[in-house]
């Protein structure tokens, strides 16, 4: 990859696998100077290149050697250092939201701490907002019994319970001890949550989350010698055994699976741009050559028929085509700009069932009311009939679906 530097992508940008920068621009700031000849120099280390070219069309090239000479950056104290080997990091992902809620429990007297709560939060809800949003609630060990009271009290007198909230009182009758107090509209979207779905959301532990940590699994199997594929049978199990977490952390199962292949493939996870994203020749997948043989069109009738129930009532028909090529990207793909559909010509094939198609057209249109795999985008999708034997297929049968997964 090149990268022609005019003014743009100077500092702060992060492409690890440029190995030419082109420095069209002057200028007098060595500080700069580095930053923009430093875009071409992550290194192997980083997911880098091995080497960097720099075509300088300034003339500041002795200002560039010039950094390279030990003596002008440590003086005459100037010596061979090995280098350091570093591991990599052990990533922990924290919602935002979460952090923010740890904020709370700190009170600030000028530029010093004035009051910190001494309990820390063990876990978190996950529940769904007015806006059909996923929304997580930070639990601290002080709340806990809060909570559990709380969940008691909503299966057996749902009407006290809302008659507090509704009077102002409900954190006060339940969490009125020392410590942190979940906030109005947190305790408000709870109780909502569990009219609606009839039941308390299960705690989230952050041991729990742990364990299905990508970072830590991918380094599993890589002191394990696992191959790829007994890393997805591994990767299904704990999918099976933890779905609701990892759904709420990741996204879905072949986000997260992607995820750990990524830890086990690249440095640090970043995959290399361009690596993703490309053309594929359809023979690479063993699938048939004949065609799939069924018009879209006509599945799409189908689906929406059958599932009208499900669907936005002011659902509007989208078209419905096949790509141009075959691409290893999505299976398909849903856009809200045009109101179309767009299926993955990989998929092309006799080999492919009319059911897996006719599971991916649903999937897309419940796309037109909700763009993300939110949790309440799963519980929709999830009604369809044998949601898991068509998912099984799509992200764990489909035969080397990405050509660098396969060993």
């Amino acid at each position: 990859m090149t990268l022609i530097n005019i003014n743009i992508l100077t500092e702060g940008s992060d492409i690890p696998d440029i190995q030419t920068v082109f420095l069209t621009r002057p200028t007098s700031s060595d500080v700069l100077l580095m930053q923009m000849v430093g875009r071409g120099m992550r290194g192997i280390g980083a997911g880098g290149t091995e080497t960097v070219n720099i075509v300088d069309f300034c003339d500041k090239w002795s200002d560039i050697t010039r950094w390279l000479n030990p003596e002008i950056i440590f003086g005459d104290d100037a010596e061979y250092r090995e280098p350091v080997t570093r591991g990599l990091r052990d990533y922990i992902l924290i919602p935002f939201d979460l952090i923010r809620a740890i904020m709370k429990g700190i009170s600030y007297k000028g530029t010093g701490v004035l009051r910190r709560e001494t309990s820390l939060p063990i876990g978190w809800y996950t529940i769904i907002d007015e806006g059909g949003n996923d929304e997580q609630i930070l639990v601290f060990e002080n709340q806990l019994s809060s909570y559990e009271r709380l969940q008691k009290d909503l299966e057996t007198s749902l009407d006290q319970v809302e008659f507090a909230l509704n009077n102002d009182t409900l954190s006060e009758q339940y969490f009125n001890g020392f410590g942190l107090m979940p906030t109005e509209n947190e305790l408000r979207d709870l109780i909502s949550y569990y009219k609606l779905d009839n039941k308390f959301p299960e705690l989230q532990t952050f041991e729990l989350r742990d364990k299905v940590d990508p970072y830590k699994l991918a380094m599993e199997f890589l002191a394990q010698d696992f191959k790829m594929n007994a890393a997805r049978n591994k990767i299904n199990e704990i999918y099976k055994e933890n779905r609701q977490l990892i759904d709420n952390l990741y996204g879905s199962y072949s986000d997260y699976a992607r995820r750990i292949f990524d830890f086990m493939l690249y440095p640090d996870g970043v995959v290399p741009l361009g690596t993703i994203v490309e053309e594929v020749e359809k023979e690479f997948y063993k699938l048939d050559p004949a065609p799939f043989g069924e018009s879209l069109d006509k599945l799409l009738d189908e689906v929406i028929s059958e599932h009208s129930d499900t669907l936005e009532r002011n659902f509007k028909r989208p078209s419905i085509s096949w790509t141009d090529k075959a691409y290893k990207t999505f299976f398909a793909v849903y856009y809200g700009n045009n109101n179309s559909i767009k299926v993955n010509r990989v998929l092309d094939s006799k080999t492919i069932s009319r059911d897996v198609i006719k599971f991916l057209i649903y999937h897309e249109c419940l796309h037109q009311s909700i763009a993300t795999h939110s949790r309440e985008f799963r519980r929709l999708e999830h009604l369809y009939p044998n949601f898991e034997e068509y998912e099984t297929f799509l992200d764990v049968k489909f035969p080397d679906f990405y050509r660098e997964y396969a060993l």
